[in-house]
Formats: structure tokens, sequence, C-alpha cells
């Protein structure tokens, strides 16, 4: 197998909104310095196809190089449930926290996905969302997550 160029990618970004911080670990907006979510990933299939644990080889190396880079308190991550339940996640020792909230997308008339603004009075409907399964790697002995991860650590 010769692949040249990229063979995975894994990006780490600060939370999307800050009610997520306050949600899973009570802090405010000015307290979310070192919080991370894993926001994507991608190994060229080819490379999954015939390395054994690639994926998580390549996680557990992506978060080892963030933390020497940075501050990292924690970081939290997302499995689809339509496609996938997060085992790369759980085989990094995330702590799997139950599936997400219910939630609802708004999509026009034309099939087109809502992204940001209001909708009233817009030809459309409103269509359930897949949960996430939540999945959380602490650092900060310090925090407390408030999410109920009571469950077993398997989905």
């Amino acid at each position: 197998m010769n692949i040249g160029g990229i063979q995975g990618v894994c990006i780490f970004t600060g939370l999307p909104v800050p009610e997520l911080a306050q949600g899973a670990f009570g802090l405010e907006r000015n307290e979310q310095q070192g919080l991370f979510e894993l926001s994507r990933l991608c190994i060229h299939p080819e490379i999954q196809g015939t390395e054994h644990n690639i994926t998580s080889w390549f996680v557990s190396r992506a978060i080892r190089q963030l933390r020497k880079d940075t501050e990292v308190k924690a970081i939290i991550s997302y499995a689809d449930s339509d496609f996938h339940s997060g085992t790369v996640y759980r085989a990094c020792n995330f702590k799997y926290c139950g599936l997400s909230d219910p939630k609802k997308d708004f999509y026009y008339a034309d099939g087109t996905k809502h992204s940001r603004g209001k909708v009233k009075g817009a030809a459309g409907e409103w269509k359930e969302r897949s949960r996430k399964h939540r999945y959380v790697m602490m650092f900060d002995k310090s925090l407390e997550l408030l999410w109920d991860c009571t469950e077993p650590n398997r989905v």
C-alpha cells in the first residue's frame, strides 16, 4: 500500500457554545480555558482496513501532542448514534456519558437545513436529529463532571 499525502486528521476545537461547559462542568464563560472538543476525526480508509487499532493509536498521539502544546483540562467528543457508538473513544479511555438530549433541526421546504437565525414564518418542517453518544476525557482533577456517567463505559 502506497498512500501519499495526509493519512489522518484529528481536529480539536474550543467548545462550540459556552452552554456546553456550563452543562457539563458548571463553568461560566470566563472559566472555560483548557476545554476542547475533538470535533473531527478521519483516517484514510485504506489504512483503517489494514492497520489494526490505528485510529485509537492516532487519537492517543494527537491528544498527547495537544497536551504538550497547550493546557488541556478536558476533552469532549461525540459519536453520532446513526453511524457508530464511539468504539475508538472507549479504546482511548474516554468516559461514556450517555446520549445527548433529543433535538430537532429545521429544514426548509426545498430540503436545505437551516443553520442560524429565525425560522418563524418560513416554509419547512422540524425533524428529529440523531442523538449523540457523549464521551469525556478529563485531566484537571478539580473539574466536576455534572453529566450522569453512571452507565457502564460501553454502548
